[in-house]
């Protein structure tokens, strides 16, 4: 019932102001641009437009259309059917919600990694209600800076052996993830190979969440089988020491860091 009175009374406000020689366009700026959200999926941009109207008749905004930039790269468009009255000689807030999806960057999300911020801009239109002189377009642009998502840093500690013998033994490395992002990190996994003797011994490893600008540890503890290099055993056994090579990625998603580190084993 609200909508319907609103809706009558800029319909017959409308009929006045065409027929009054008095017409001022509306007037548009950009009152604030806030950073809501970046992860590693994208980030959220909260735009406030605020509109004015000199007439002392209200008008009606009924269109919002914008795209969205990163670096120069298209990442956004969107129309939306947003209804905002203008009061007379009033002002009025449109909100225009920008979310960047960073996977449609695709191949160039490589090229923007190494940089610690991201330029972004706004490129956009409110259209009012069609209605003789009302038929009117505002453009609006805005831009500003992201904070980029940056990949952890990734560090294996010195290599400690259990349960050494002719047969096997256990390698275990605490790995190091450092967050230098100020929001979380989502939890991963650390895949690849432990090469001990030749013989490439495959692993997998969860790794939980690190928390904002925090460095976390993980545990790595992986049974290697000497069966195809007792050599190792009976090197080991014997007091020397013996050449390990880690190759692993630690992923999050589509994001990955790689992580390899040569060992020293030693009983």
């Amino acid at each position: 019932m609200l909508r319907s009175v609103a809706r009558v009374a800029v319909v017959v406000a409308a009929v006045a102001l065409s027929a009054c020689p008095s017409f001022e366009k509306p007037s548009l700026s950009v009152e604030g641009a806030k950073v809501a959200s970046v992860d590693f999926d994208g980030a959220v941009v909260d735009l406030t437009v605020e509109l004015e109207n000199p007439n002392k008749v209200p008008l009606l905004a009924d269109r919002l259309t914008f795209d969205g930039f990163i670096e120069g790269k298209p990442l956004v468009h969107s129309t939306l059917k947003q209804r905002v009255t203008v009061p007379a000689e009033g002002k009025a807030s449109v909100k225009v919600p920008l979310r960047f999806v960073y996977k449609e960057l695709k191949g160039a999300l490589a090229s923007l990694e190494d940089k610690k911020r991201w330029r972004y801009e706004v490129k956009g239109e409110i259209g009012f209600e069609p209605h003789e002189k009302l038929a009117i377009a505002l453009p609006f642009t805005k831009d500003g800076e992201l904070p980029a998502p940056q990949l952890p840093t990734v560090k294996a500690g010195e290599p400690r052996l259990e349960n050494v013998s002719l047969q096997g033994l256990t390698v275990v490395v605490d790995v190091t993830v450092t967050n230098p992002n100020a929001f979380a990190l989502p939890a991963g996994s650390l895949k690849g190979t432990l090469k001990v003797g030749g013989v490439d011994t495959p692993l997998s490893l969860s790794v939980p969440g690190t928390p904002s600008e925090k460095s976390q540890k993980v545990t790595l503890r992986q049974q290697v089988s000497l069966l195809k290099a007792a050599s190792v055993g009976v090197d080991l056994m014997a007091g020397r020491s013996v050449k390990a090579e880690l190759d692993t990625v630690l992923a999050f998603g589509e994001r990955q860091r790689p992580l390899k580190a040569a060992l020293t084993l030693k009983r």
